[in-house]
């Protein structure tokens, strides 16, 4: 009897143990295939996007609704087919005649960041996707809410390149990649050109340029530590600021003794800087008064001379001013109207190309 009540016993424990252990292993089948259809679910879904930090940042295939709080990629965005997308733009992006002409919508849009706050509330009633933005605070406060965000940025062509990538893949379409690569070929064909024509110039053929911040305070100027830096080096001058910085305090004495050959005034209210300079005694003599080079920078859609996808004619521009006799063959207006047509979807007139070719909004 007692052999029996031991087996008997045995059996319900080997009885207890199988099941539980079936229940277990049932459990762990469903969480395991719970987590897979998730992560599939998610991968059939999103995709990972590195910004220009290098950080992956999940994002949906597809972005339909982009909130974008650095001004000047809205212009990619508009360039690159994506428009439409966006759901948040910038003050100072309102403040730009010539892109609130070619996409008015963007007056239309809420502006939940200033400087490098961002209003995370805001930003979350408007519900976005995804947020571009060079600042990296605003990304921080972004993540922290659960919006993805990533990085643009540049200071050389080489980012500017690679921030026009990042934009046409935050957008996740055909046609943003297909413009990407339009835009970057354009940009390296006229890198090349103006390397080609200019390569091997000996210093004291390039002439010397000061290039003004902007019109509103002409103390300040563009160092050579800056994208204005590189285009003003790339197209066959030098730069008058020797230190290496980003931007710096000049004052008239400093221009009279650094003797440009051009000063270049940059923004929107560059004839205003213009005008103080041509009628300050203390300049008479700098050879850029004299010979009549106090000129403006070009503005499109953004500051051609500063951060813009308009870099790329900045290139042109600036070769034809120090160089006249070296691009006698190329037509900045014409050069300007076919950029508009093929990255923007914009007809500009010649009046049109050439106001922003003379830092001029478009006409009243």
């Amino acid at each position: 009897m007692r052999h029996h009540a031991v087996a008997a016993t045995l059996l319900t424990a080997t009885l207890l143990v199988t099941g539980c252990t079936a229940e277990n292993s049932a459990e762990n089948t469903a969480e395991n295939t719970a987590e897979q259809t998730t992560q599939t679910t998610q991968e059939d879904t999103t995709r990972l996007l590195t910004d220009i930090d290098g950080t992956d940042v999940r994002v949906p295939k597809q972005v339909t609704r982009l909130a974008d709080t650095w001004d000047v990629n809205n212009q990619f965005v508009l360039m690159l087919g994506g428009g439409d997308t966006l759901v948040a733009t910038t003050e100072e992006a309102k403040r730009l005649p010539w892109l609130t002409k070619i996409y008015p919508h963007v007056t239309e849009l809420p502006t939940p960041a200033s400087g490098t706050r961002l209003n995370v509330e805001e930003l979350k009633e408007i519900n976005p996707e995804m947020l571009l933005t060079s600042s990296k605070e605003q990304v921080e406060a972004a993540r922290a809410q659960g919006i993805p965000a990533a990085r643009v940025d540049f200071d050389d062509f080489e980012q500017l390149m690679k921030s026009v990538r990042i934009t046409a893949n935050a957008l996740g379409t055909e046609e943003a990649d297909q413009k990407a690569t339009e835009y970057v070929t354009y940009m390296e064909r006229n890198l090349k050109m103006v390397a080609d024509r200019l390569g091997g110039m000996p210093g004291e053929k390039k002439p010397k340029v000061l290039h003004i911040v902007g019109g509103e305070d002409v103390t300040q100027a563009d160092g050579p530590d800056s994208l204005v830096g590189e285009w003003i080096a790339a197209t066959g001058a030098r730069n008058v600021i020797e230190e290496v910085v980003d931007v710096t305090t000049v004052t008239p004495q400093d221009i009279v003794d650094a003797a440009p050959d051009f000063i270049i005034v940059g923004g929107m209210e560059a004839q205003l800087g213009v005008d103080k300079l041509v009628n300050d005694p203390a300049l008479a003599n700098v050879p850029a008064v004299k010979q009549g080079n106090v000129v403006k920078n070009p503005v499109g859609t953004s500051n051609w001379g500063r951060y813009s996808a308009e870099e790329a004619l900045q290139l042109l521009w600036a070769a034809k001013l120090f160089h006249p006799e070296k691009f006698e063959d190329v037509d900045l207006v014409a050069e300007t109207q076919q950029f508009y047509s093929t990255f923007y979807g914009y007809e500009l007139s010649t009046e049109d190309a050439q106001r922003i070719l003379d830092g001029e909004g478009p006409a009243a």
